[in-house]
């Protein structure tokens, strides 16, 4: 299944993987083979400078046989990581869990935050993103307090941000 990390720079990813897919050899910066589980030298080639990046280049230019073997071992891996059947058998296997052992039906204990929703909802859309902005930015100053809190001046420092209509706990 598809790493968190391919969720950035897919458009890149996604060229990469459709060489993979066709079998060519392959060389990309370390970003640009994250989270698509291909091992360096292996499936691809990773190079991060412009010199290094040449230098695999050359590499491939100058030995086919490496080429080859480099574009086949890239195909096998989308094949097996990426071929629709392979995500269909991964989202066939999460199904199955959760329907083994479906969520409780008991309600669930209120969180401290739930009740911001539905006060938002009340009081319309601009009221509600200033009073959630401000919640957010209370909660930063008290977290940012609690840090300040074991180093010399704190108090000082304290002070100044309950003056600001800041808080600290």
């Amino acid at each position: 299944m598809v790493s968190k990390a391919v969720r950035f720079g897919t458009g890149m990813r996604g060229k990469v993987l459709e060489a993979l897919a066709l079998g060519r050899p392959v060389v990309t910066t370390s970003l640009g083979a994250e989270g698509l589980g291909a091992t360096p030298g292996r499936h691809l080639l990773v190079a991060d400078g412009a010199a290094e990046f040449a230098a695999a280049v050359r590499r491939i230019l100058d030995d086919p046989a490496f080429a080859a073997a480099l574009g086949a071992e890239g195909r096998a891996l989308v094949e097996a990581r990426f071929d629709w059947d392979a995500i269909a058998a991964a989202h066939d296997e999460i199904y199955d869990v959760v329907l083994r052992d479906p969520p409780s039906a008991e309600p669930r204990p209120l969180a401290r935050s739930d009740w911001l929703a539905p006060l938002a909802g009340r009081l319309g859309w601009a009221p509600g993103l200033a009073l959630g902005t401000a919640l957010l930015a209370a909660r930063a100053a008290r977290r940012h307090a609690r840090r300040l809190a074991g180093r010399p001046g704190a108090a000082v420092a304290g002070r100044r941000l309950m003056a600001r209509g800041g808080t600290a706990t």
